[in-house]
């Protein structure tokens, strides 16, 4: 509808609401959305008023210039043309349903609710009736003010003071009821809980009472061990203190009080520290850690100069160039260890016991130290022989009082990786030969953790899976599982010449109903950039063999995949992609890192593959892609990742490769091309790939989005509507969660997709048989992780490799039960 506005100085203006326009809200907020902006303008309720009466063709006079002048320059109000899109068709609200006999006490908003710009009002769209429903402006702000839940009284009373009295207002209420826009509050969209939801996300709290009280200072040296995760247990600490007590029969205890491992912030490591005065400080650097340690580490050197801070860890540099760099950029270091830990701490506490001073740290190799103004290095130290000379924490009592909200342990079985990968430091750390643990303690150490109630393993081998006895713990984790209920997934690091032992991991994990699956670690199969990270020993064909063993065992698998490997362009990156799409392999991808001790932070491989980090250490260019191919290359990553990992395009992008030679990856980047280009051209597509990783929904309806989808099919790549791609998006858009559906449900169809699904996918090419020549058909779609109740701003997936969103049907990809936390802060 357009409207006239005088502006001051009896300018007239001819405008109307920007069709693209979307109104939704968000923990009390009322957020207008436009595809030009990347973040939503807060509006206020009376802002809304005066935009609804715009549209009803109403004087708005009575906003103040200045905010119309406001709403126009932040393109809330546009000039009408004719590339405008017209307003969707639209229907009356239904009549109040026969079972609304009284209205709740408490409703709120269904999921995805917006307003659109209609004719003359707003519309919503109506999953359930599959329409936009028109809503006069008084109904339409009482929509928006329920938001996240509002009690009945207060609504009544927004509608009684405007246009309607109390019988018409609580018609209207019951409309909105009845079209699914509102729903009680009692239909509460919260965090499951262990007794009515296969999704849980409780954590444990191991120990009673602080195991700090009942210490004091006794005269001998404090140690203290820095954690970080308060839900993860610290292997390495552990690890760490469980030796250095044990050793030579406690004998370093005479001269050292190792404090208990607790999970701590830094306010109370400072308190702690006020308690027990100077002494060594323990610092286990990884990238997530890195950060924190810092910070930590120098507020204990400005407190006392005494305090010896000692780094180690996978980020601690092992590189003499980038040691020297690192300490002398971080004055507050004043050790820093190389390579395994445990040998090169109990030495180092035994030189500095001799009371000779730092440089009695000459002698104890695997160190770089602050003697004075100069760093002195010393000689490289041998791995580790025997493995089971080191104690296990978890069995020796290290983690008993631990606090925290514990989610994850770590486990190791071996350690060693026998590949030198440039991008990782696990071979080049461990010198590449595998040293194992005894596999009763492993088994112990499985025990400890199922007891204690931990949701989450990490089995921290660089290959789980090349041994045959991998497949005897993963045996015992099940059984394990079975005693106690934990752990309830199990994280790994498979082989990267890929055998048949995964698949039979996987399997037993599976038959526990443990979340864990299949990964294949190929990071990319283009043969150029496999030679540049020296990992073409690695046989890629061993993983197309893997994938049809998985596929016959119906099991889950995925593979991970490296954005920017030196050596990589835009073609080879889009050619990864499409590999394990066309495969029907789900696909995890990750930045490439500089780690500190990986062979790629050599400063002779920096030179020659010219690559350049960003502060935070990702490569953001090498001699093979630029800054903007690297750029493009993270836009189709998120695109793809959205359209297949979470199937909001699986079954469309499937059809129009199959049927009509579009590449998936070639939809997708021509997707990303026009967000970038002409976001306001498709405002749904657009606000779905530039908001979906975050707000996990379409806003205003799935409905809304399939048909622009249609029509940027048919305008964009010449794909007309057919038979076929009218029951692709059907099927497309009824795999997606939403509220209010009750399951099992039964479709009829106006071809037999999943016979064709299935035909296409066991050819693993498109075949003769075209979708639209299939008869009728049906198909069963069920929820078994409640996806529909599922709120993802309140939990979030604790690992995903296999992403829980799509709702479970013959076609969906196969998966394991998921395991979900609370969100972080």
């Amino acid at each position: 509808m357009l409207g006239v506005i005088r502006f001051p100085g009896s300018i007239m203006a001819i405008f109307r609401l920007d069709p693209a326009l979307r109104i939704s809200t968000r923990r009390g907020q009322i957020l207008a959305w436009l595809p030009a902006q990347a973040r939503p303008r807060i509006l206020s309720a009376r802002t809304v008023e005066r935009l609804a009466s715009v549209l009803a063709g109403l004087d708005p006079s009575g906003l103040p210039p200045e905010e119309l002048r406001d709403l126009r320059d932040a393109g809330l109000l546009v000039s009408p043309s004719a590339d405008q899109a017209a307003a969707p068709p639209s229907i009356d609200l239904p009549a109040q349903h026969p079972s609304i006999s009284e209205l709740p006490a408490l409703v709120r908003q269904v999921s995805q609710t917006c307003l659109f710009p209609g004719e003359r009002e707003f519309v919503a769209w109506s999953p359930s009736l599959r329409a936009y429903c028109r809503l006069p402006g008084a109904l339409a702000l009482r929509l928006l003010a329920a938001g996240e839940g509002k009690a009945v009284p207060d609504l009544l009373a927004g509608l009684a003071a405007g246009s309607l009295d109390e019988a018409r207002a609580r018609a209207g209420l019951a409309q909105l009821l009845a079209a699914g826009l509102l729903v009680p509050a009692t239909a509460t969209r919260t965090k499951p809980v262990a007794s009515t939801s296969p999704i849980e996300t409780d954590a444990v709290h191991l120990g009673e009472g602080d195991p700090w009280a009942a210490l004091q200072p006794d005269g001998r040296t404090p140690i203290y061990f820095v954690t970080h995760h308060a839900d993860h247990l610290p292997l390495a600490l552990g690890m760490l203190r469980a030796h250095l007590m044990a050793h030579r029969g406690g004998e370093l205890l005479r001269h050292y009080q190792p404090l208990p491992i607790v999970s701590v912030g830094a306010d109370q490591m400072q308190a702690l520290y006020r308690r027990f005065g100077p002494g060594l400080w323990l610092f286990s650097n990884y990238m997530w850690s890195h950060e924190y340690n810092r910070g930590l580490s120098a507020a204990a050197k400005a407190a006392d100069p005494r305090n010896l801070t000692i780094h180690g860890g996978p980020s601690a540099p092992k590189y003499e160039e980038a040691c020297q760099r690192h300490m002398q950029a971080n004055p507050h270091v004043d050790v820093v260890v190389r390579g395994e830990g445990e040998a090169t701490l109990v030495e180092l506490l035994e030189a500095l016991a001799k009371g000779q001073g730092i440089d009695a740290l000459r002698e104890v190799a695997g160190l770089t130290y602050r003697s004075g103004q100069a760093l002195v290095r010393t000689a490289e130290r041998h791995r580790l022989a025997a493995m089971d000379e080191l104690p296990s924490p978890y069995l020796s009592g290290m983690f008993n009082h631990y606090g925290g909200k514990v989610v994850a342990a770590i486990l190791e079985s071996n350690r060693g990786c026998p590949y030198a990968c440039t991008f990782c430091d696990w071979g080049s750390a461990t010198q590449q030969k595998i040293r194992s643990f005894d596999l009763e303690r492993v088994k112990a150490e499985i025990d400890w953790i199922g007891r204690q109630r931990i949701r989450v393993l990490w089995i921290a081998d660089a290959n789980f899976g090349i041994f045959k006895r991998d497949v005897d713990i993963a045996e015992h984790v099940a059984a394990t599982k079975a005693r106690y209920g934990y752990p309830r997934e199990v994280v790994v690091n498979y082989p990267k010449n890929a055998t048949e032992k995964i698949a039979e991991i996987v399997k037993v994990f599976a038959r526990a109903g443990i979340c864990s699956q299949g990964i294949i670690s190929i990071q990319t199969t283009d043969p150029d950039t496999l030679a540049v990270i020296r990992r073409d020993n690695i046989k890629t064909k061993k993983y197309d063999e893997l994938g049809d063993i998985f596929r016959r065992e119906n099991l889950p698998l995925s593979t991970d995949l490296m954005i920017g490997l030196p050596g990589a362009t835009v073609k080879s990156f889009k050619g990864d992609l499409q590999y394990y799409f066309d495969d029907d392999v789900g696909v995890k991808a990750y930045r490439t890192q500089l780690l500190p001790n990986a062979p790629m932070s050599d400063p002779e491989y920096l030179r020659e593959n010219q690559i350049r980090v960003d502060a935070q250490q990702y490569l953001v260019s090498t001699s093979s892609y630029s800054t903007a191919d690297l750029a493009e290359m993270l836009e189709i990553w998120s695109a793809f990742d959205i359209a297949d990992g979470y199937a909001v395009l699986r079954y469309v992008a499937r059809f129009l490769q199959w049927e009509h030679g579009i590449a998936a990856t070639e939809l997708i980047h021509a997707i990303v091309r026009t967000v970038r280009t002409a976001p306001a051209a498709y405002p749904a597509i657009t606000w779905l790939f530039r908001h979906f990783q975050a707000e996990r929904q379409a806003l205003g309806g799935w409905g809304p989005f399939y048909a622009e989808i249609a029509d940027f099919a048919r305008r964009e790549l010449g794909v007309p509507m057919d038979p076929g791609f009218r029951t692709t998006l059907r099927v497309n858009e009824l795999m997606m969660p939403g509220e209010g559906r009750r399951f099992p449900e039964v479709h009829a169809l106006e071809h037999d997709f999943a016979a064709w699904f299935d035909a296409n996918v066991r050819a693993r090419a498109p075949a003769a048989r075209l979708l639209a020549d299939y008869p009728p058909g049906r198909l069963e779609i069920t929820d078994p992780y409640r996806m529909c109740e599922t709120d993802f701003h309140r939990i979030e997936q604790y690992d995903n490799h296999q992403v829980f969103f799509e709702l479970a049907s013959s076609t969906s990809r196969r998966r394991s039960v998921p395991n979900f936390v609370e969100q972080r802060a």
